[in-house]
């Protein structure tokens, strides 16, 4: 029998490529049977809860993937432990995302963003050629796909240009002496060279020697797995991958050498595009500060206070301010110069002499734009353990703050509860003080649900000075829920139980005027009134009136250039909801897409700029900062 475990891995004896921090726990993920090898494949949990960030925890990494969203290769992968490896097509179409997984210089895998075009097609090598049942010939490809048929001239170690819709190949690559490849294997995993000659060891393995773009050279084995990224013209058609990384300045004159790039459309959850966004030089400090006046949709990350959300909002509109404009030259000052005189030694003026005026200096007067000079003022309240879309204005903004409140947006949440567990003032990080465990049923708490939803909207009759027996009551029911005269009363206007397993269940709400210990308390209320008790394990808000995590910046996009560019959205947001609201009843803001917010400006304000470099993000913030000077 084999050694080891076999449904469980240990985070020592896991891959180093993948990366996992020392405190992470004991176990790591192990991958389940798929087309890739365990040492040689990324799971997809750790795509999402370690490269993307999007999702934060064991448990919301599955109900990603259970929800239908990833698709690799174009097919849904629901089991969050799938291995995806090389060349592997990643897409996302709730966030009109795709990602290709691809080596960079250490042999590390790195999430590399692409175009939907560049999608489409996936270079496979050939590991195996042989004949099958009939005499059918097939070829079997590194991510164990069987293809029927193949070209004859198609040999092993060759690339096939896949096109993942139909399955079927449109054209190949030699692997012959002057053609483009990437290391797969060995000491040099994810080097990228031109193809030299190759010594022939018959009995032992044959030597290829590789010469870079930066002109190193090195052999390796055949042995090791090898595949093409090249460029080619065949019937018209030109198939190219790019790639990542060290080797990613060589690719990319490549590809301009063969045709021009296009204009790729704008999405605020595509980084490489929030990257290339431009806005006109500003050529004052005064006329930069005057555009930072509005409100920012931002995403406030789970344990993040909103204190330490507005100072990182702050630091990046302050460092940007300050390196944007041109420093003014320094203003000289004279200095007198005395010296004693030959024969009283009294001190005499014989001079002057010019310096720079070192009182007006920044590090002495400080930068043009200080933290002390932006005001930060959140719409709502968010506690430190809850996440979602949160609604900043900035200077000027801040005054607008009341009379957003005051349109009373409907706030969507889901809310991740668990039964039988209960905590001291229902708060998240808290010990159980209690166990009750009792059998409560999907169908239960859904009845109850409706029943509060039908409480609240009679609620909300009154709290619009509505007699429940009139007309007028009527007629604003038929319209929607009635619009509360008394802001600051919590209303649920609509519940739903997305998720039920017990002991854990999700719920969506939508909410008016709510606080998040409102919330925490409703989900404990729930419990009591099946029987039972329950407690709020998760909080995220989804949905700000007409605001949704599609306008949201992540902390890691706070630039000078996103933060303008989202006021910019968010302006004309708030300008079509207000054309749209209704005074009289309640209702979900219809969802603005950025694409329909811009309109006709999308190229006028944004052009591609090569020089912008990707900033490193720092994953482990640490509170006291890290200048130790």
């Amino acid at each position: 029998m084999a050694r080891g475990p076999k449904k469980h891995l240990k985070r020592l004896a896991a891959p180093k490529h993948w990366m996992l921090d020392k405190l992470g726990g004991v176990f790591a993920p192990r991958p389940v049977c798929g087309p890739h090898k365990l040492r040689e494949s990324l799971p997809l949990i750790l795509f999402l809860r370690n490269r993307l960030k999007y999702a934060l925890t064991y448990n919301e990494a599955r109900m990603i993937c259970k929800q239908r969203l990833i698709k690799i290769d174009g097919k849904v992968r629901t089991e969050m432990r799938f291995p995806a490896g090389f060349m592997d097509v990643i897409s996302i179409e709730k966030t009109n995302e795709t990602f290709r997984l691809l080596y960079d210089s250490k042999g590390r895998y790195a999430v590399h963003r692409i175009t939907d075009a560049e999608g489409k097609i996936k270079l496979c090598k050939v590991v195996k050629r042989g004949v099958g049942p009939k005499g059918v010939p097939y070829i079997v490809t590194h991510d164990a796909r069987t293809i029927r048929y193949p070209d004859p001239h198609v040999k092993v170690n060759d690339s096939v240009v896949l096109d993942i819709g139909t399955g079927k190949f449109s054209d190949y690559i030699k692997f012959d002496q002057g053609n483009l490849c990437m290391v797969t294997g060995g000491r040099n995993t994810g080097r990228v060279g031109i193809v030299g000659h190759r010594e022939k060891h018959p009995g032992s393995f044959d030597i290829v020697h590789i010469r870079d773009a930066a002109g190193h050279s090195f052999a390796t084995r055949n042995q090791e797995r090898w595949l093409q990224v090249a460029f080619r013209f065949t019937n018209g058609v030109l198939f190219s991958i790019t790639a990542c990384g060290v080797t990613a300045v060589f690719l990319k004159m490549s590809i301009k050498q063969c045709f021009q790039v296009e204009q790729r459309v704008y999405h605020w959850k595509r980084h490489e595009i929030v990257e290339v966004l431009l806005m006109r030089v500003a050529q004052s400090y005064k006329e930069l500060w005057s555009s930072l006046n509005g409100v920012v949709c931002v995403h406030k990350p789970r344990d993040v206070s909103l204190t330490a959300l507005k100072k990182l909002l702050t630091t990046a509109i302050c460092k940007g301010v300050n390196e944007c404009c041109p420093q003014e030259e320094l203003p000289s000052v004279e200095i007198p110069v005395v010296e004693p005189h030959q024969e009283s030694q009294a001190l005499v003026i014989v001079g002057t002499r010019k310096l720079i005026d070192y009182s007006l200096h920044p590090l002495v007067v400080g930068g043009a734009v200080v933290e002390e000079d932006v005001r930060l003022e959140p719409l709502t309240y968010f506690e430190p353990s809850s996440s979602g879309v949160c609604l900043i204005g900035v200077n000027e903004g801040c005054d607008k703050m009341d009379s957003i409140a005051d349109r009373a947006w409907v706030s969507q949440y889901k809310v991740m509860g668990q039964l039988g567990r209960e905590t001291v003032n229902n708060q998240l990080f808290i010990n159980p003080s209690d166990h009750l465990l009792d059998m409560v049923t999907y169908y239960k708490m859904q009845k109850l649900l409706y029943r509060v939803q039908a409480l609240y909207k009679k609620v909300a009759l009154d709290l619009a000075n509505v007699d429940a027996e009139s007309q007028e009551a009527f007629e604003l029911v038929r319209k929607g829920f009635p619009r509360p005269k008394i802001l600051g009363a919590p209303i649920v206007v609509s519940a739903k139980v997305s998720f039920f397993k017990p002991p854990n269940f999700l719920l969506t709400l939508q909410c008016v005027s709510e606080t998040d210990s409102f919330i925490r308390q409703f989900i404990r209320e729930v419990g009591v009134s099946l029987g039972s008790t329950a407690s709020c394990r998760g909080l995220l808000r989804t949905r700000l009136g007409p605001f949704d995590s599609e306008h949201s910046l992540l902390d890691k996009h706070f630039t000078l250039k996103n933060l303008l560019a989202n006021m910019s959205i968010s302006k004309r947001i708030l300008d079509k909801d207000e054309e749209t609201r209704c005074s009289d009843v309640i209702s979900a803001s219809p969802r603005i897409s950025t694409t329909e917010a811009l309109g006709e400006q999308l190229y006028d304000i944004f052009e591609p700029d090569d020089n912008s470099q990707e900033e490193i993000e720092d994953c482990l913030r640490i509170p006291w900062g890290r200048n130790y000077s």
